[in-house]
């Protein structure tokens, strides 16, 4: 065996970033679940979200296909909005985030109301409503992100000053000459 990690084709990785979009910057273990203990980390959100939806999918046609728009709206709305939520807390506020099982039940939630609200979207492509969540769920979600970004510095972009005590300036008594000017 060779210590390289295998090459990835573009569909596994594209796998890999659908299940697991999370950096390893060591708070991996309360964003994502570990599956058997040893498989590839899953985000939270995602492993409630994604089946709860495709189960909402599937059980649309069946169950609510006479359902009113006016409802589906509001299913949405109640849904979705404990986990935007949660996610904006946890985009905000990462060095405290929402429990796993907390993120993984929102998500669930969230799936179950946004399951029939793409079939409405699927009967009639992109009326009125479903343009209007869409583009205030994204909005929302840009906001909380770019200020999320601003406040923690995400992207490490701000320089911070080494700790500890100022360099000396006159270099007297470490034997080392004054920094040039």
């Amino acid at each position: 065996m060779t210590s390289e990690q295998p090459r990835r084709s573009g569909a596994g990785r594209l796998l890999r970033f659908a299940l697991s979009h999370h950096h390893d910057d060591g708070r991996l273990p309360s964003r994502c679940w570990r599956l058997g203990g040893v498989g590839p980390w899953v985000c939270a959100r995602c492993l409630g979200l994604y089946p709860a939806m495709a189960l909402a999918l599937v059980l649309e046609p069946l169950c609510w296909p006479k359902l009113p728009l006016f409802w589906r709206t509001w299913l949405l709305a109640l849904t979705l909005t404990p986990a935007w939520l949660a996610w904006a807390h946890d985009r905000l506020r990462p060095e405290a985030p929402w429990p796993r099982p907390v993120a993984t039940l929102t998500a669930v939630l969230a799936g179950l109301g946004a399951g029939p609200w793409l079939w409405s979207h699927i009967r009639d492509p992109f009326h009125e409503r479903f343009t209007f969540s869409l583009a205030l769920v994204a909005t929302l979600s840009a906001a909380a992100w770019g200020l999320g970004r601003f406040f923690n510095d995400d992207a490490g972009s701000i320089p911070h000053p080494p700790e500890g005590p100022p360099p000396s300036d006159t270099g007297a008594g470490s034997k080392t000459p004054p920094p040039s000017r």
